[in-house]
């Protein structure tokens, strides 16, 4: 009974695969399995999912584009509204310190303007002889402006760092001579190496504002700051020293 069915099986299989040679034409046993199917057909399903797969990517591409957007915006309104705080607490620094100290910068850049009058000369000539460049008493005046706009800044901040530390420390005269005058030079600093360089002769048709800009662009505002700070530590603060002491020495001499 077993062989009878086999046998049937493989007759039915026999028919089944002589229709299927009539009707598409096989010729190859490899080919049986594509011969089954309608090549339309599977080309359309082929479009089909090379169409959605590129929808899906093209989709996660838009989502992964606007999360990032997203996330920009949210950094941008951070870091602007962290700015307007930070220039906001500035200007309410600098309103007190004009409050607290207004007569006292007022005086220290009015300071800072006659003595650069007086100091131009005096700066030009010694930073040409420190570069061993020639000079005429014709050029003395060169460069003056700049002495006068670093002066100005440098007397200015150096009554208003004294000011500051006296509400803040008790410092001795020397320590407070040194450290206020360091201060105040660092802070015009690069204004001193753009004053240098113009008088220097060495950069020729460059005006000063341009000499500052190329001080900061190539990064060279502190340039020679280690000595010009112990100079100016040692020099303003034993100054300081001979200042009070000259006070005292006064006011007791007039008390008698």
């Amino acid at each position: 009974m077993y062989y009878v069915i086999r046998s049937a099986q493989f007759g039915v299989n026999s028919v089944v695969i002589l229709k299927l040679t009539e009707k598409y034409g096989i010729t190859k046993e490899e080919d049986k399995f594509l011969k089954i199917f309608d090549l339309k057909v599977v080309g359309i399903i082929i479009i089909i999912t090379i169409i959605i797969i590129i929808i899906i990517i093209i989709i996660i591409i838009v989502i992964i584009i606007i999360i990032t957007v997203i996330v920009i915006i949210i950094i941008t309104i951070f870091i602007i509204i962290t700015i307007i705080i930070v220039i906001i607490i500035i200007i309410i620094i600098i309103i007190i310190i004009i409050i607290i100290i207004k007569s006292t910068a007022v005086a220290g850049l009015c300071g800072g303007v006659a003595r650069g009058l007086v100091e131009g000369p005096f700066e030009f000539i010694k930073v040409r002889r420190q570069v061993a460049e020639s000079w005429s008493l014709s050029q003395i005046y060169s460069g003056s402006g700049a002495t006068i706009i670093r002066n100005t800044f440098l007397f200015g901040s150096f009554v208003v760092y004294m000011d500051i530390s006296k509400q803040i420390i008790d410092l001795s005269p020397f320590m407070l001579g040194a450290v206020c005058s360091s201060m105040a030079w660092i802070t015009v600093w690069p204004l001193d190496v753009a004053k240098t360089q113009l008088q220097s002769g060495q950069y020729k048709n460059q005006n000063f504002l341009y000499l500052v800009r190329d001080t900061f662009s190539k990064g060279l505002i502190f340039r020679g700051i280690l000595p010009g700070i112990l100079r100016s530590s040692l020099a303003n603060g034993c100054s300081m020293v001979m200042l009070k002491e000259t006070e005292k020495f006064l006011q007791e001499k007039l008390k008698s």
